[in-house]
């Protein structure tokens, strides 16, 4: 089995893609985040999604190409269009003059993320395993559910510690199915990261402003 490429990431426009193993005729090619295989068609499918938005941009076929050098094109082209999605997002912050909400750290490979679906906040957590070199969200729901729903923001938060302490001991499978006693086991910790953490209070807060802020576009 060949490897291409040995690269770990892609870095466009500033944002890190993480690379991920894709084989094709027992080749390993490694393909950025934002690029899948339909290996049926022997195509290079181009998706990405920003802000909550999933773009589909089309893809490249292998047609006379061979499938490193169809690659190759697809990278080009997620490049052209996080160019474009960037410059277009840059400018509808200014017209609407929406905040930006930094992510907050909670560990490594986990942070918490606010993403927005129309004129909906939601609170994400974002965990990467450089072992899959994959990622996973964990959906935690809008503002308005997780401030007046304390139990689902603490299970939200079991889960996605537990996947983050998979990822922290070398977990080959970190994204496995869970049950409920191995998210009780995480309940505890879920707590003590959210009641009285002045960071995570603040987090909460900046995404109640931006609730308000879209709603009154």
């Amino acid at each position: 089995m060949t490897n291409l490429i040995s690269q770990t990431f892609i870095t466009i426009n500033g944002m890190r893609l993480p690379f991920r193993n894709v084989e094709i005729d027992g080749v390993v090619y490694q393909v950025p985040k934002g690029i899948s295989r339909n290996k049926d068609k022997k195509r290079w499918q181009i998706k990405f999604e920003r802000n909550g938005v999933c773009l589909i941009i089309g893809g490249i076929s292998d047609s006379k190409l061979n499938p490193a050098a169809s690659l190759e094109k697809a990278i080009a082209l997620l490049s052209k269009c996080i160019d474009r999605l960037t410059e277009k997002q840059l400018s509808r912050n200014r017209k609407h003059n929406y905040k930006y909400i930094s992510p907050l750290p909670i560990s490594k490979y986990m942070k918490l993320i606010w993403r927005v679906s129309k004129t909906t906040p939601t609170l994400y957590a974002y965990l990467y395993s450089p072992c899959l070199k994959k990622d996973k969200f964990v959906i935690f729901g809008s503002h308005k559910l997780i401030t007046k729903n304390q139990n689902i923001l603490k299970e939200r938060m079991a889960i996605a510690l537990l996947y983050n302490a998979r990822i922290e001991h070398g977990d080959h499978d970190p994204y496995r199915a869970i049950n409920e006693q191995e998210i009780d086991k995480y309940i505890d910790l879920a707590k003590s990261k959210i009641t009285n953490n002045i960071n995570f209070m603040k987090f909460i807060q900046d995404g109640l402003e931006l609730n308000r802020q879209l709603k009154g576009i």
